[in-house]
């Protein structure tokens, strides 16, 4: 996670871009923090820790504030330690989030500037690699588990995440 190399592409690009610049933009210091805590099921303190090493405009309470927030402390946890006992095995809320930055960003210009293992992936698949076929993998020259990981959290499918009309 802390390198980018989780196998989703949004969350690398904006690991990967945190560790360059030292900056990230809010979305995705939250999405990326929301996929260490409720989808590789990881102590929020290690992203807060992360960060606090990382972050240029590092500031304590707005970063321990977030991180709170994010991993939803006081909310159904034991303790104030402990966070919320919420389990999303399908990860329904990265794939909303994966979703929408699908949605933003199609051709996946800001995955590709991070992640240049995914340069030549077709933009139908940019954002979900793990739908290449092996033929795909070779033209593109990003075979995944070889040239790029494979998502720790499994295939994630996408499309069927839409916006509801209200």
């Amino acid at each position: 996670w802390k390198k980018g190399l989780t196998g989703v592409p949004y969350i690398d690009a904006c690991q990967r871009e945190l560790e360059t610049t030292g900056w990230l933009a809010y979305k995705g210091r939250k999405t990326s923090a929301h996929f260490l805590v409720f989808d590789l099921w990881m102590d929020w303190r290690i992203g807060a820790f992360h960060d606090e090493e990382t972050l240029f405009d590092y500031d304590f309470a707005m970063n321990y504030g977030n991180w709170a927030v994010v991993s939803k402390i006081g909310n159904g946890g034991a303790s104030a330690w402990d966070g919320s006992r919420e389990f999303d095995p399908e990860h329904i809320d990265l794939r909303w989030k994966l979703r929408a930055e699908q949605r933003n960003d199609p051709s996946g210009n800001y995955i590709r500037k991070w992640i240049p293992e995914l340069k030549n992936v077709p933009d139908k698949h940019i954002h979900t690699p793990w739908y290449m076929t092996e033929e795909e993998m070779k033209a593109s020259q990003c075979v995944l588990g070889t040239d790029y990981p494979k998502s720790l959290v499994g295939p994630l499918e996408l499309e069927s995440c839409q916006p509801q009309p209200w």
